[in-house]
Parts: C-alpha cells; structure tokens; sequence
C-alpha cells in the first residue's frame, strides 16, 4: 500500500469518526478491539488510536468548558513537579 492510500485512509477514518456520538465511538472501539485479538493488522490499531485522540480531545474540551479557570499542571517527563518553587 502506498503513502497517499495510507493517508487518505487515515484522513477519512479521522473524519468518519469524528462525526460520531460518543456512545457509536465506544462501541465502535470495542469492535475493533475484539477484531484486533484475532487479527494482527496494523490497520485496526491505527483507527483505534484514532478513536482514542478523538475520545480525549472531547474530555479535554469538556474539561476547558466546565473549567475555564483552571490551572494547568506542569509536568516534566510524566511526574508532577512540587509546587514549592512558587
């Protein structure tokens, strides 16, 4: 398969999945991880890494609406620093 398949692929799943409620996002992962335990292909996983930044894309949106002030949290290499250097 070439590159421009691949993108285009990629691309329309992005838009096809970005159109869904998030109920049809879930049950659509969920299909696709049964498929994955049965099959190998690369394909699968890709789309549900698609579902899974469009899933947290809508929480993180969420979580701006509901808390327009808050504070973000900074984080060096996946811990959360002391806030004793303030």
């Amino acid at each position: 398969m070439d590159l421009i398949k691949i993108l285009k692929c990629l691309f329309s799943s992005k838009y096809y999945y970005s159109n869904m409620s998030d109920e049809e996002l879930k049950d659509e992962r969920e299909l696709l991880r049964q498929k994955s335990l049965v099959s190998s292909d690369s394909d699968i996983s890709k789309r549900m890494e698609i579902i899974d930044r469009i899933e947290i894309d809508r929480m993180n949106e969420k979580h701006r609406r509901e808390h327009p002030e808050a504070k973000s949290v900074h984080r060096e290499h996946g811990w959360t620093l002391p806030e004793d250097d303030d």
